[in-house]
């Protein structure tokens, strides 16, 4: 959580910077990750506070289909809310999915569902309120995935 703890800290770059590492640090947990993800029930609630840190995060399933999932996290100096309303596309031995009508918004494309080692691959431009990142997509012949492409401060 130190990233976290961070967030509304420093000057407006060192804010960016942590802000990005925040965001892609949501990508970790996808490394080797080859089952089911958690279905909630619709209107089931999870809440976490973290008072010692001054962190409150409440998320909650608002539509079962499509699945939308609303998420609201505050603490010390900042705020962080978020919605998953997706659409998918399946390409015969890869599934895309894709935020609908979002403010930030990158794809994901999910290879080898049907053969194969299943893996998830995040590409495109994440837009951020103070500096844009792109993820560079995987390719077949990449010794290094996984990449950020470039990062830009406004």
């Amino acid at each position: 959580m130190s990233i976290v703890c961070r967030l509304g800290q420093g000057n407006g770059l060192l804010r960016a910077l942590n802000v990005a590492a925040f965001a892609v640090t949501g990508y970790a947990s996808f490394e080797g990750r080859h089952y089911k993800p958690f279905n909630t029930l619709l209107r089931e609630t999870y809440e976490a506070d973290f008072p010692e840190k001054g962190i409150r995060f409440f998320t909650e399933k608002v539509s079962h289909h499509p699945t939308v999932i609303a998420s609201h996290c505050e603490g010390k100096g900042w705020k962080f809310w978020c919605d998953t309303n997706l659409r998918s596309r399946f390409w015969g031995r890869s599934i895309q999915v894709e935020p609908v009508d979002s403010v930030v918004q990158w794809s994901k494309t999910i290879y080898n569902i049907i053969l194969g080692k299943l893996y998830c691959d995040h590409h495109g431009v994440k837009e951020i309120h103070s500096c844009t990142l792109k993820f560079k997509e995987q390719s077949v012949l990449e010794r290094n995935p996984h990449q950020l492409t470039k990062m830009k401060q406004r």
